[in-house]
């Protein structure tokens, strides 16, 4: 019992709020007392996921019962386990779905912290599912005791201590009957092979914790020089962190590297491992979405992009506009110049065009399906080409091609390619108004 308590001190202090993740099994229920009788100020935090409907609903009343029983706020959220569960891989997008709800709840309420209780028992069920898994280090290490502001204060903790502590205090919770459905891996674990295990490999069980510190301490040093070595391979070009193909593909600790630059960008270990796949078999414009970046494997490059949606969304400016704000793209600076000295129509980052036949405002976008713009040919002339097919032509990097690089007037003409063409409508006349447009990356 004063294990608990102590474990409670340690982690929270007592001016501070807490986000409890509280299913209304018996561990939660423990965590939730225990954080009552040390006068730490809770958000009681609840998913529904319907699956198992009345016993689900019945779930949700009952927490928000206990929350209102302590005197604490309770957030609940609804989901459609049922289509969630078709989509594949239930249990890690809920897990994921249910951190997400529990971080939003965080902000909202101004708290400091969000605990969930998982004890030593889980975390033995979880080491073993990655080590059957052919997990890394990190994964091996199990569950982290803290993890930013996630907080898992009874993770050294076996469920025998958390179940005499419900006992003596005369708590109630909920049986999840999913529990003990040996469909689920972690299910088949705790019923049929951790008993035996605990029994018989107790040395093992009880060394758990120590053993689960120190890969994390290895994990942690492993992934912090990774991220030094990565950093330092790592180029920015237009907005995009880019990195040599030739030297990630055939470096032998590929993965390592990978996951220290991707991870943090909401790529999973799965993910890492197919894009090794990929990457092997040379799929060059191949694109691996991640939870809030996109990564390309260019012919030389992957191309990792972030703010996916800011480099989407058309930007217009106007005449009077001597400054354009691109965000992650740099800027462009516009001035109106007389025509006089004009070395080229495009070089080093600076486009000259035509003023007289602009039409106000210009808008800067991503490529469309049936875009075009006229190139002069041999003989001089302008001759009609789809935008696609001049990135062909020019061998334009596959991480540009769907950036926001296309300069187009108020008639949707294209004026021209930022950092690459000028449309031949658009050239500019000796001594004639010209529009000077700079892209400072």
């Amino acid at each position: 019992m004063n294990t608990i308590r102590h474990a409670i001190e340690v982690c929270f202090p007592s001016n501070q709020k807490v986000v409890l993740g509280v299913s209304g099994g018996m561990d939660s229920c423990v965590l939730l007392h225990a954080l009552y009788e040390q006068n730490i100020r809770c958000i009681v935090a609840h998913v529904n996921y319907t699956i198992r409907g009345k016993d689900s609903n019945e779930d949700a009343q009952f927490v928000e019962q206990l929350a209102e029983s302590y005197g604490f706020p309770f957030v609940l959220q609804e989901v459609n386990g049922k289509s969630l569960k078709s989509s594949g891989n239930f249990q890690d997008v809920a897990r994921q779905m249910r951190y997400d709800f529990f971080q939003e709840a965080a902000k909202a309420h101004n708290a400091h912290w969000i605990a969930t209780a998982h004890h030593l028992d889980d975390q033995a069920e979880t080491i073993l599912l990655k080590l059957f898994g052919g997990s890394t280090i990190k994964g091996l290490a199990g569950m982290a005791a803290l993890e930013g502001n996630h907080c898992r204060p009874l993770l050294h903790i076996p469920r025998a201590d958390l179940l005499a502590y419900a006992e003596k205090h005369g708590l109630s919770w909920r049986e999840d009957i999913s529990n003990s459905s040996l469909e689920y891996d972690r299910n088949h674990l705790r019923h049929e092979i951790l008993p035996s295990l605990r029994e018989r490999h107790s040395r093992w069980f009880n060394g758990l914790a120590r053993q689960s510190e120190k890969l994390q301490k290895w994990s942690s040093f492993a992934e912090e020089r990774a991220k030094q070595l990565i950093e330092k391979k790592i180029e920015i070009h237009h907005g995009q962190e880019s990195l040599n193909l030739a030297w990630i593909k055939t470096h032998q600790h590929r993965y390592i590297l990978l996951s220290a630059w991707l991870k943090a960008n909401g790529y999973t270990a799965k993910q890492i491992e197919s894009l090794l796949k990929m990457m092997d078999e040379a799929s060059y414009g191949a694109v691996l979405e991640g939870r809030s970046a996109r990564l390309l494997i260019d012919h030389r490059h992957l191309v990792l992009s972030t703010n996916l949606l800011d480099r989407k969304r058309p930007i217009l400016f106007s005449e009077a506009d001597n400054k354009v704000d691109l965000a992650s793209q740099g800027s462009l600076s516009l001035r109106l110049r007389d025509g006089k000295r004009m070395k080229s129509i495009y070089t080093q980052g600076i486009m000259h065009l035509n003023a007289n036949k602009i039409t106000w405002p210009i808008c800067l976008r991503v490529r469309k399906p049936g875009d075009y713009l006229y190139l002069t040919n041999k003989d001089n002339k302008p001759k009609k080409r789809k935008i696609g097919a001049y990135f062909n032509d020019h061998s334009t990097p596959l991480s540009l091609r769907e950036d926001r690089i296309v300069l187009c007037d108020a008639e949707e003409r294209i004026v021209g390619i930022l950092g690459q063409r000028v449309d031949a409508r658009f050239t500019p006349k000796p001594n004639a108004p010209t529009l000077e447009i700079r892209w400072k990356v």
